[in-house]
């Protein structure tokens, strides 16, 4: 269980602990937030009452295709919560939610903030003319790199290079309106099943060739949401698999709640390999 929760600090979300079953997701928050965190005592959770939207992909043509057994375990999913009387809707990417597979403009326009310090300041500590960050790149891509990794790397020079600015205004306008809208759809008793990664773990530094297969978990950080990431068994090469149940913000609870279901049913993580003690 991966959740974040969307009320400790303003602006994007804050990522919350890593536990293996839900079970553990309210005690770590708890400790983690302390005063910072409301959650409600737990109640059963009337899947009756539940809006599910449901989402397979976003159309992006620099996105790898979600993985058919990622799209089952979403299938499966809003199947077992229909059956319970939930009302079952997809979510509307055609033409209400078109912009959502603009992942990295509206996520560049959340982080965007014209009086922080780049981000290439911070790592050289205001010495940036002592650094030429492009040699510290290529010494990631020969293995000589012993300071910073290259996904670190990568992202300060994006920042530098004015990536992130880029159409900024228009962005900004796109990112406030699909988050005003995103949260109006769902309410108080709405959640949305969409998958974490459309592959299930990638090989060591593979992700910097698919940065852009991020873009699930970018952009609901960026929709300033109530996330659960929730293990849903193991694919064909016996590698994890998940989705995400998606509340508004500040609205944890709900989240949680149905990745508990979900638990209960499916039975939550199963270690990828033997495990002897």
């Amino acid at each position: 269980m991966f959740p974040e929760y969307s009320h400790i600090r303003n602006g994007v979300n804050t990522l919350g602990p890593m536990c293996r079953y839900a079970a553990d997701i309210r005690p770590m928050l708890k400790v983690l937030a302390g005063d910072n965190l409301s959650l409600p005592e737990e109640a059963p959770l009337n899947i009756s009452n539940l809006n599910v939207h449901y989402l397979h992909q976003l159309d992006d043509p620099m996105v790898s295709p979600v993985d058919k057994e990622i799209i089952g375990a979403i299938n499966k999913t809003i199947k077992y919560l229909g059956e319970r009387g939930a009302h079952i809707y997809k979510l509307d990417t055609e033409r209400k939610f078109a912009d959502m597979k603009n992942t990295f403009q509206i996520w560049s326009a959340a982080m965007h903030d014209p009086d922080h310090r780049l981000f290439i300041d911070f790592l050289t500590d205001g010495k940036r003319q002592e650094m030429n960050p492009y040699w510290e790149l290529f010494k990631c891509a020969l293995k000589l790199q012993k300071k910073y990794t290259a996904s670190v790397m990568m992202f300060a020079l994006s920042e530098e290079l004015g990536l992130w600015r880029a159409n900024i205004d228009a962005n900004k306008e796109m990112w406030q309106r699909i988050k005003a809208d995103f949260h109006q759809l769902l309410g108080p008793n709405g959640v949305l099943i969409a998958p974490t990664m459309p592959e299930s773990a990638m090989k060591h530094n593979e992700s910097l060739s698919k940065f852009s297969s991020f873009q699930f978990t970018s952009l609901f950080s960026a929709l300033n949401v109530a996330v659960t990431n929730v293990p849903m068994g193991l694919d064909r090469k016996s590698m994890p698999i998940g989705i995400q149940v998606i509340a508004t913000a500040k609205n944890d609870n709900l989240s949680i709640q149905v990745a508990e279901a979900l638990e209960g049913h499916f039975g939550g993580w199963v270690p990828p390999c033997e495990i002897k003690l």
